[in-house]
């Protein structure tokens, strides 16, 4: 073997693990062996990379030494413009009053004793290594998952636990990290897929309306800038990206007033990160709650009002983003802080 080529070898593994992937890569580049190493990471690329080659739109756009650049020129070359200002820290404030969401004493697969609150207008973090236990608690509460104990209210109210029809007519939606298992279609249409969510926006007295699905569906598409040449093709061919776009957008047609993003960007490129971002605090200025899971630490300083840390099924510590940094999350989810509950 002469030339190893990695595509986003590290998009779901711990901390750990790449940096055991990285010890086999560096070891292969000794023995003059050519590594590709194909990642959206930019942490990843200035650690292990030497040269670089920007692709976008098909086209190479630029290249060089690493030494040379940094993470802005990268970012800057990588989108066509200058969002390395957009994933700046600018969350939302949230909002003063009665919480909109608070979950108490929560059990279920893989966490024990979870309890939070979720305020209108914040994007709530979570924070946590593969296997906290963070997805558990959101598809629990959300009614994939049954609840062993413990109770959720919404503006007060007992919430409806194992009844997904419950969360989505109540205006929950769970935007899962398996998008290609859990979020498309794979063999319909963007339109299909999009369309399936609007119905209300649809209907007619005999039946759906294509036409009219058809101009919510496009007006869909330009508000989020899905970029397909056409509606009537099958989603599967969009890129990742592009896919998500379509699943938000069509998340956001329906008004929710709880929106769980369960890693929004994994696997994406960084102008569709700068994308979902401005959606969620969009979304979050005008009073929606928001919780955002994720396994990049960036991510969820850039976006959090709160971060909730998570370890071995528990929550250790609800920690304030504007003032905490990477090391104290990184602590608290290895389970370096008290555990509380």
């Amino acid at each position: 073997m002469r030339v190893l080529i990695l595509d986003e070898p590290t998009s779901s593994l711990t901390p750990i693990e790449v940096e055991r992937v990285f010890r086999v890569v560096r070891d292969l580049k000794s023995k003059g062996i050519a590594i590709v190493f194909i990642s959206h990471k930019m942490d990843e690329i200035f650690e292990i990379g030497d040269d670089y080659t920007v692709l976008r739109g098909g086209e190479m756009i630029e290249s060089g030494q690493l030494s040379d650049t940094d993470e802005r020129g990268l970012i800057r070359a990588m989108s066509g413009a200058n969002f390395a200002e957009r994933v700046a820290r600018d969350p939302p404030a949230g909002r003063e009053g009665p919480p909109l969401m608070e979950v108490r004493h929560l059990s279920g697969h893989m966490f024990e004793n979870v309890s939070f609150t979720l305020r209108p207008g914040e994007i709530l973090g979570f924070a946590g290594l593969v296997g906290a236990g963070r997805s558990e608690v959101m598809q629990t509460i959300f009614g994939y998952r049954p609840a062993r104990a413990g109770k959720v209210t919404v503006c007060d109210q007992p919430w409806m636990l194992g009844r997904t029809e419950h969360s989505v007519k109540q205006g929950m939606l769970y935007l899962s990290e398996e998008r290609k298992l859990h979020g498309i279609f794979r063999h319909l249409s963007v339109r299909e897929n999009v369309g399936l969510s609007i119905l209300d926006l649809t209907k007619s007295p005999l039946g759906i309306s294509v036409a009219r699905e058809r101009g919510e569906v496009e007006g869909i598409r330009a508000e989020y800038d899905i970029q397909t040449d056409n509606i009537e093709k099958k989603i599967s061919l969009l890129s990742g990206g592009n896919q998500q776009k379509a699943i938000i957008g069509r998340a956001m047609a329906t008004r929710p007033r709880i929106l769980i993003f369960d890693e929004p960007t994994k696997g994406i490129d960084v102008r569709t990160k700068a994308e979902i971002y401005r959606i969620m605090r969009s979304q979050a200025r005008d009073g929606v709650g928001i919780i955002l899971v994720s396994s990049e630490i960036e991510e969820l300083l850039a976006c959090s009002t709160r971060i909730v840390a998570m370890h071995s099924g528990r929550i250790v510590e609800t920690l304030d983003a504007q003032h905490v940094d990477r090391e104290q999350i990184v602590s608290a989810i290895f389970g370096q802080e008290r555990v509380y509950g």
